[in-house]
C-alpha cells in the first residue's frame, strides 16, 4: 500500500456523518444458562466478545469451535479469570 490509497480489492465504506465503535464485550455472561441461540443476538447487537462466568471450559471451547466451523469468527470467548 502506498500513501493513503486502500488496496485495490478493499471494500471502501463512506463513514462521513456516521459513528464507528469497536466490538463490545459482555464481561459477565452465563452461556451455559442462556444457550447457544443467544450468540447470534450478541453479534446483532455489536457484542463480539463474551467472558463467561461459570460455564465449563469444554462448553466454551465447543461453542468457539462451532462458531469457527460456521464461518463466523465474530465472537471471542473467555473463561472467568481467577487469582489463585
Amino acid at each position: 500500500m502506498t500513501g493513503n490509497a486502500p488496496p485495490a480489492d478493499a471494500q471502501v465504506v463512506d463513514g462521513q456523518g456516521k459513528f464507528l465503535i469497536p466490538g463490545l464485550w459482555d464481561m459477565h455472561a452465563h452461556t451455559e444458562a442462556s444457550g447457544e441461540s443467544w450468540l447470534q443476538l450478541y453479534v446483532a447487537n455489536g457484542v463480539t466478545g463474551i467472558r463467561d462466568m461459570g460455564s465449563s471450559l469444554d462448553l466454551i471451547l465447543t461453542l468457539r469451535k462451532r462458531q469457527r466451523l460456521a464461518g463466523s469468527s465474530d465472537l471471542a470467548f473467555s473463561q472467568q479469570a481467577n487469582s489463585r
